[in-house]
């Protein structure tokens, strides 16, 4: 029997990463609501628009319907199904509820990232290295369970104001970062997003960011990326190339997370060797 060919497919709160194009996967839909009302945004307006505390913006997770639809565009082909992390969002539940409602031909295997954003993104991009390399079905899955440990983000916003209105974070650490002016790393642990132990002080955030960081750094390539805050992420790249390092430059995170994280943001990770 013919080999079946082998499609990745993840939803809408990827970030793409340098050799991951669109053409490479197929995404579920992640909703954006502005004030109650469904849009569609690019990253440059929304990041304007949820600066105004006006606009009221929140997000639906892909539901079973959305990955249905797009699982039954490839009936004959064995599907890699590659979700943010299920520890923060339902997305990985509804994936594997329409796996069991399709009769696609082909198999069908729901991976939970344990990750999001780049981190999705760098998951995607091995599957697709792997799938060009000639790895069956079941050597993927088991390799994409075993990498996707060894991706680590860690980030700093300038308000946890929008981490604790979704329910991320804890008020309480959010009340205490805005009375003292401190600001906490958070990291993607296990799939959760929690405090990593170092409060920064806003007023020398890139190079309290870059220390710890780069003390943790278990690699020789980083990635970092950041939202309205360019001129802090060129500063944290020049501060890591320093050091001789190999540094990937990223957007912004896309909407569906800027939600959460807010209209600044700045983010550094890496693979772990």
């Amino acid at each position: 029997m013919k080999n079946r060919r082998i499609r990745i497919i993840s939803d809408e709160t990827i970030d793409f990463v340098p050799g991951l194009e669109e053409n490479d996967l197929a995404l579920a839909n992640v909703h954006l609501f502005l004030n109650g009302k469904e849009v569609i945004f690019s990253r440059e307006k929304f990041y304007k628009m949820i600066k105004d505390r006006k606009n009221s913006f929140n997000t639906s997770q892909a539901n079973p319907e959305d990955f249905i639809k797009v699982m039954k565009k490839f009936p004959d082909d064995d599907l890699i199904v590659l979700t943010v992390t299920s520890k923060l969002s339902g997305t990985y539940n509804s994936a594997l509820v329409a796996k069991g409602s399709v009769k696609n031909r082909g198999r069908i295997e729901v991976v939970d990232s344990l990750s999001l954003s780049a981190g999705l993104g760098i998951l995607a991009l091995r599957a697709k290295e792997l799938i060009s390399e000639g790895k069956i079905f079941d050597e993927i899955i088991n390799e994409l369970n075993i990498f996707k440990h060894k991706i680590r983000i860690f980030l700093v916003l300038k308000t946890l104001d929008y981490l604790v209105a979704g329910g991320r974070v804890n008020r309480a650490i959010g009340f205490v970062a805005k009375i003292v002016n401190l600001k906490p790393v958070l990291e993607i642990r296990d799939g959760n997003l929690v405090v990593a132990g170092k409060m920064l002080l806003f007023d020398n955030l890139v190079r309290g960011f870059y220390d710890f960081t780069e003390k943790r750094a278990k690699s020789d390539k980083i990635f970092v990326l950041n939202n309205s805050m360019k001129d802090e992420c060129s500063e944290l790249k020049k501060l890591f190339e320093s050091k001789g390092l190999e540094v990937m430059e990223l957007g912004s995170l896309n909407p569906a997370l800027g939600v959460h994280a807010g209209p600044e943001c700045l983010a550094a990770g890496w693979i772990s060797e």
